[in-house]
């Protein structure tokens, strides 16, 4: 069997042309590279060289071998970038979803369940995680379905390329709805519900990784401004000592110890949207192949 580093010289010959600067390129001596290629013929048994008495060239065979070993030694590194790369799936679970709430308690949900791997977890547009999943960028998914649609119908699956919709399985994993977050002085905290055209207009504050949240709000509040924070820390703050209009959610007030009522720990009041795009059912997606790896979570959600 040829070794790897003679195949790695005799292609380095045959990128810069002579022994001198081959050798300087690969860091040996140059009687050390000229004894590797006499020992590569001497393996092959067929002459790669013509050699005058000042000049070193590759002949025809010589020519068609640096060829060959440049075929090899590319397989040999797509084998190992194979490998590494299985290898790292194996060890890693990565998760797209399409919201900060449901990516959170999937996280935790991973991360207790399958204590010895990885967790990736992206906030992602819905489309991107479609793709991904199709081109096994994440294994899971959590996508929005309105509630009402997913109850009549089901969940429709977008067309995948390689990925038949028969080969993926969509199991109901969270529901949440949207609120306008007020002041209790503000003039329509006593509304017992509110539509986004009722609030059109307003100034709010918004935390900008909210996922497929805010497009939503921004289609429907055309005439809003929507004053932007990165981090949901000062979000949070801001909201906490300001009078400034905000959104928020079941699902969050309950994960920041606040009841889900009308007036919460801030002494800001809840209120209720009346739109159909407000209720969300999230739905976790994956391969009906990867069923057996993620048994365990499958189990928990459905007896959740």
């Amino acid at each position: 069997m040829i070794e790897t580093y003679l195949l790695e010289n005799l292609v380095a010959f045959g990128d810069y042309g002579t022994l001198s600067e081959a050798a300087e390129k690969l860091h040996v001596s140059q009687p050390s590279l000229t004894r590797s290629m006499q020992k590569l013929e001497d393996e092959i048994g067929v002459p790669l060289f013509e050699r005058t008495k000042n000049r070193i060239s590759l002949n025809e065979f010589g020519l068609q071998a640096v060829s060959s070993a440049r075929w090899i030694l590319q397989e040999q590194d797509n084998m190992v970038r194979e490998l590494q790369s299985r290898y790292r799936l194996s060890r890693t679970i990565s998760l797209g979803c399409c919201a900060p709430v449901p990516s959170w308690d999937m996280q935790q949900t991973l991360s207790q369940l399958y204590p010895d791997l990885t967790i990736s977890v992206e906030i992602r547009p819905e489309e991107i995680l479609w793709r991904g999943l199709s081109e096994e960028i994440y294994q899971l998914i959590v996508v929005p379905v309105q509630t009402s649609i997913y109850q009549e119908d089901g969940i429709r699956f977008p067309e995948l390329q390689g990925t038949p919709a028969d080969r993926l399985q969509a199991v109901p994993y969270r529901r949440e709805r949207l609120s306008v977050s007020l002041p209790a002085a503000h003039p329509l905290a006593r509304e017992k519900e509110l539509s986004f055209k009722d609030i059109d207009g307003l100034t709010m504050l918004q935390y900008r990784s909210v996922g497929f949240w805010f497009p939503i709000c921004q289609e429907k509040m055309p005439h809003s401004r929507f004053l932007m924070q990165d981090d949901y820390a000062t979000f949070r703050e801001i909201v906490s000592s300001s009078s400034i209009p905000c959104f928020s959610t079941d699902l969050m007030r309950a994960r920041t110890t606040v009841p889900d009522t009308r007036l919460d720990s801030r002494q800001r009041i809840n209120i209720p949207l009346t739109d159909p795009e407000i209720d969300i059912t999230y739905v976790l997606v994956l391969k009906k192949e990867n069923r057996a790896r993620f048994q365990a979570l499958l189990k928990q959600i459905i007896h959740e």
